[in-house]
């Protein structure tokens, strides 16, 4: 059940934050708590930039100097995942990687063990350029390695057999 009033929140650098009505200790916490029980804990994020997070395209992004959100989406912003919920990433831009290494440096400071990006096409009952976020799953897994922290990465939405490879 998810309440559909409900909108995400994002940190001054574009990144999902906690809901401080929700978790009021942060996600740290509900990590930390998690494996305090002795398990892993994971997270769930949709492929692309969040509408919400966009700001008009100013808000920067995190160790990334002059890269702002208007410089990862393309330039007619184009939507992307099952739901398009989020603007399409143009890894053909620099600061786009650095946007994908910024979240992952995140959720490894947060001690997170397992993402699921959710909305990963081709394959799902969407298809055209739009919703092939291969791309997006090739920069997680880069800025995942990057953070030293072992995170399992899971991918969800019916990506194409064919791209088993990536």
């Amino acid at each position: 059940w998810r309440d559909k009033d409900w909108k995400p929140e994002f940190d001054a650098y574009a990144r999902q934050q906690a809901d401080p009505v929700r978790f009021p200790h942060g996600m740290k916490a509900v990590a930390d708590h998690i494996h305090g029980l002795g398990l892993k804990a994971g997270i769930y994020l949709p492929v692309g930039l969040e509408k919400e997070a966009y700001g008009d395209g100013k808000v920067p992004v995190w160790h990334a100097d002059g890269c702002t959100t208007g410089d990862i989406v393309y330039g007619d912003l184009r939507t992307t995942n099952g739901w398009d919920s989020a603007y399409k990433l143009d890894f053909d831009k620099p600061c786009t990687q650095k946007y994908i290494d910024s979240q992952a440096q995140l959720l490894a400071s947060w001690g997170y063990d397992f993402l699921k990006l959710d909305g990963v096409g081709p394959g799902s009952f969407k298809s055209g350029e739009n919703y092939d976020n291969v791309a997006d799953v090739a920069a997680w897994q880069k800025a995942i390695a990057a953070t030293g922290r072992p995170i399992h990465l899971e991918l969800s939405w019916s990506l194409d057999i064919g791209h088993a490879a990536d």
